[in-house]
This record gives structure tokens, C-alpha cells and sequence, in this order.
């Protein structure tokens, strides 16, 4: 069963979100509140998606998670990240922050678990997502009545790990998330454990 996601403790944003939320003049709540109702809004708008556009959604959520996927090992080492040259106490706070995160744990695994089913629905069974939501198929982990959750599962996940990704985007001299591929977090990877810091 998907549930609801409730605000995160995590205070980092995108650059741009960053600032979007500064010329707000919002509260971080308030800020978070509003970008959460905007993700609400944009999984509602999707029920005249074309398939075509509902296709390319889902490759665009593969592709990100899988980048998470990738990036996991070395976002929750400590010591890697330092090796990497962020300070001490940033590794410790801010890399802290998302290591104890419900999203980047638990919440990772049933956005990929969601995920999975859709793509199963979607590119295996030739479902559009009209279908697969009206025929409130048990594909994997989702019923009809999950669906919602579980596409906002998978954006919510993605939007909170985004600005980590864009930190590594930094360290790998690559302009944007959309250019940030597997083979340069690998790169990042193996770095950090050539290169121990004590």
C-alpha cells in the first residue's frame, strides 16, 4: 500500500528551486507545501496524457531512479563523499540528512518497486495508462487504487534525491541532471575510493 508522502526534514533544493523559493518570500514550509501540490497537480493532469508523451514520462522516471539507483552506494558513504572533497561538515549535515531520509531508504524501494510495475503495464502489456488504471490490474505493487500514490511515490522520490544529483552533476563537470549519466557517477565512484582522505 502507497501512502501519502509527508514533509521532509531535508532543507536542500535545486539550484533553481532554490531560487524560486528565495523570491517567494515562503517559509520552507509553505515553499514545500506548494511544490508538493504542483506534483499532485501534474500526476492529475495526467489522465489526457497521449500514450506517445505517457511513454516518454515513464524512460524520462527509469532513467532518474536508475541514476538513484546507481548513485546510492556512494550518496550513503560517509567517507566516499569526503573523499570526494566535500567538507567534513557537510558530509555529516546535508549528505546526513538524506542518508537518514525515508525517501532515499524505504521510499526509494517502493518507487522503484512502482515503477517497475508500470513499466510492466505500460511497455510489456501494450496498456495505455488509461487502461491500466481503469482495469485495476495487481501488476507488481500496484492496484487501481494505489495508482496516484504510486506515480507520486516515484515523482517525490525523484524531486527530493534531485538536488544530490545535481551536486554530483558538479563534481562530473556535467552541466545539468538531463546530462548526468550512469558511467559518471561510476567515475565519481571509483575516485573516491582511489583517493582516501583520513
Amino acid at each position: 500500500m502507497f501512502t501519502e508522502p509527508k514533509q521532509s526534514s531535508l532543507m536542500l533544493l535545486t539550484k533553481a528551486e532554490s531560487s524560486a523559493h528565495d523570491k517567494s518570500g515562503l517559509t520552507f514550509k509553505q515553499f514545500f507545501q506548494m511544490r508538493l501540490g504542483e506534483i499532485k497537480a501534474s500526476i492529475q493532469s495526467r489522465k489526457d496524457i497521449s500514450d506517445a508523451d505517457y511513454r516518454a514520462l515513464l524512460k524520462d522516471r527509469q532513467r532518474l531512479i536508475r541514476l538513484i539507483e546507481v548513485a546510492k552506494p556512494l550518496m550513503m558513504n560517509k567517507q566516499k563523499l569526503y573523499n570526494l572533497g566535500i567538507p567534513l561538515s557537510e558530509v555529516n549535515e546535508i549528505w546526513g540528512d538524506l542518508q537518514a531520509s525515508p525517501e532515499i531508504n524505504n521510499g526509494f524501494d517502493t518507487a522503484k518497486l512502482a515503477l517497475e510495475a508500470l513499466v510492466e503495464g505500460v511497455f510489456d502489456r501494450n496498456l495505455t495508462r488509461q487502461e491500466f488504471k481503469r482495469q485495476g490490474l495487481l501488476m507488481g505493487a500496484i492496484t487501481v487504487g494505489d495508482f496516484d500514490k504510486a506515480e507520486m511515490c516515484i515523482d517525490y522520490v525523484i524531486w527530493i534525491v534531485s538536488p544530490y544529483l545535481e551536486i554530483m552533476c558538479e563534481m562530473a563537470n556535467v552541466d545539468r541532471i538531463a546530462d548526468l549519466m550512469e558511467h559518471h557517477i561510476v567515475a565519481l565512484d571509483r575516485y573516491a575510493v582511489a583517493n582516501p582522505k583520513k
